[in-house]
């Protein structure tokens, strides 16, 4: 791993700069990074714009990194735009490294795509990242800066501060930075010293709330969303507006249902409440870092000035009333209906098990790859009324399939996750594509540490149909199968859900 922008900037003189034939938002972080990106080309996707995104590491193929209007490109366009990167690359000697020639292949694509934004994602820390090439004059229209932890140590430093301060390199002058709630309270003190430092105006956000329970009725479904879920369709999406203006494609009788939250009105802004896709009560303060962005957004896209409040009476500065291409998402509904559209695989996404709806189970799937993470998935897990009753009545407990990458230190995850009489599957997952320092824990030092929380090792899994029939089980015991601990592994149970998925197709 070889981090630097000397290389990639020379690359894209090359390429003829297509970094700056769009508008961009940048978001880093370590935690909820993801989620907040795929909710920003969500909303934007929404509207009659060109949207691109890019995030890392793919789940199931390397073109799974990159989106238009919110549908992963084809390999093939991908292998094109790479494939053209490459050759730029050969030819000039900048000697790239491969995430350097992937970030490059996707600002190349998003202009020969025309976008009219794109929303990149850091890969790793922030200042020192291929991503961050966005210099002034063409500054990120807005920066975002998720849930900073611990994770990555020997490339970005030892404590939380040096980790923070990584990231903040992707803060640049006379640009908007909105940050996410922290769990850390050095995180803010550094963000808002380097924020100083460059230029950088802040908006800090607070989390939403979830909306009254009234409300939370008021929740639709799209029927085709639904029947591509039940086909395993980890990348599945609504096809268009149908007129409701909240949809998700969650089924009924899915294990968490999509709840609504809600943000309070501002000088501002107008109240909004929005349906919240994603599980876990800590996506209450990325969706609002989501919102955020997208004020932000439409305010600097419109003229306006961020320091003037603005009267919201009688629908006053709502998009029927401001001008430009963003000015859209200043209107709640706006905000609500592209917030029900949002996808995020293999971050804690329940799929159903191929069986008749009658009798059918559900697997819960997230990487859950640091300790932060970790920690957020496995307090998600014990609010699980399936969890919580197995262990009450000492009847076992949480069926896990784990698998950590050999760089992540099991006793930072495991113990965050697996609880005294859990049962633990260990897998294994391939080397990833173009990242050969990523391979999977040997099992050793897995079960040393799973033994120490009090949890059962069973045995290894080592493919779909052993993973069916564990969470099968689970299931009709009452219980819930939970595959975590790498997104690497995560990507590895997609591409077999993926297969399930081509099967069931062809017999159709």
């Amino acid at each position: 791993m070889d981090l630097g922008l000397e290389r990639i900037r020379r690359l894209l003189v090359h390429l003829g700069s297509p970094q700056l034939a769009y508008d961009v938002i940048h978001v880093a972080g370590t935690n909820g990074k993801g989620s907040i990106c795929a909710s920003l080309s969500s909303v934007l996707s929404s509207l009659p714009l060109r949207v691109g995104l890019f995030t890392s590491p793919h789940l199931i193929r390397p073109s799974d990194s990159l989106r238009l209007n919110d549908r992963p490109i084809s390999p093939s366009l991908y292998s094109s735009a790479l494939t053209h990167v490459a050759s730029v690359d050969a030819r000039h000697a900048t000697a790239c490294t491969s995430f350097e020639l992937a970030t490059a292949a996707a600002l190349h694509l998003f202009r020969t795509e025309r976008c009219d934004v794109a929303v990149v994602e850091v890969g790793l820390g922030g200042r020192l990242d291929a991503t961050n090439v966005f210099d002034p004059p063409s500054v990120p229209r807005v920066c975002v800066i998720s849930a900073i932890g611990l994770d990555h140590v020997a490339q970005l430093g030892p404590t939380v501060r040096d980790i923070a301060k990584e990231k903040c390199g992707i803060l640049k002058k006379a640009t908007v930075a909105v940050v996410a709630p922290q769990e850390f309270p050095e995180v803010d003190e550094v963000i808002k010293e380097e924020a100083e430092k460059a230029g950088t105006e802040l908006v800090f956000v607070k989390p939403a709330e979830w909306a009254d329970a009234r409300i939370q009725s008021k929740l639709s479904f799209d029927n085709a969303a639904v029947k591509r879920a039940e086909n395993h369709n980890l990348m599945a999406r609504p096809a268009g507006p149908d007129g409701l203006e909240r949809r998700t494609a969650i089924p009924p009788d899915h294990p968490e249902p999509p709840r609504l939250a809600h943000l309070p009105a501002t000088s501002r802004h107008p109240a909004v409440t929005y349906p919240v896709v994603l599980p876990g009560d800590f996506q209450l303060g990325n969706s609002a870092a989501a919102v955020w962005a997208l004020r932000v957004l439409a305010e600097r896209g419109s003229g306006v000035d961020l320091n003037t409040p603005t009267d919201f009476s009688n629908n006053a500065g709502t998009a029927s009333t401001q001008q430009g291409k963003y000015s859209p998402l200043t209107d709640p509904s706006t905000l609500s209906h592209g917030l029900s559209l949002l996808q995020w695989p293999g971050r804690l996404q329940w799929l159903p098990l191929p069986r008749p709806v009658s009798q059918r189970g559900w697997i819960l799937l997230d990487g859950a790859h640091n300790e932060q993470a970790a920690k957020a998935v496995g307090a998600f897990v014990d609010t699980l009324e399936r969890a919580r009753t197995l262990r009450r009545g000492g009847r076992g407990g949480v069926t896990w399939a784990l698998a950590l990458a050999s760089h992540k230190p099991p006793t930072e995850v495991i113990p965050h996750l697996v609880r005294r009489g859990d049962t633990v599957h260990l897998g294994t997952f391939p080397t990833p594509e173009g990242m050969p320092w990523v391979r999977p824990h040997p099992r050793d030092a897995l079960v040393d540490v799973i033994e120490t929380c009090g949890a059962t090792v069973s045995g290894e899994i080592g493919g779909w149909d052993e993973l069916r029939d564990v969470a099968q089980k689970a299931w009709d015991d009452s219980g819930v199968c939970v595959v975590a601990g790498s997104l690497y592994w995560v990507g590895e149970v997609a591409r077999w859900m993926e297969g399930v998925s081509k099967q069931a197709s062809a017999r159709e």
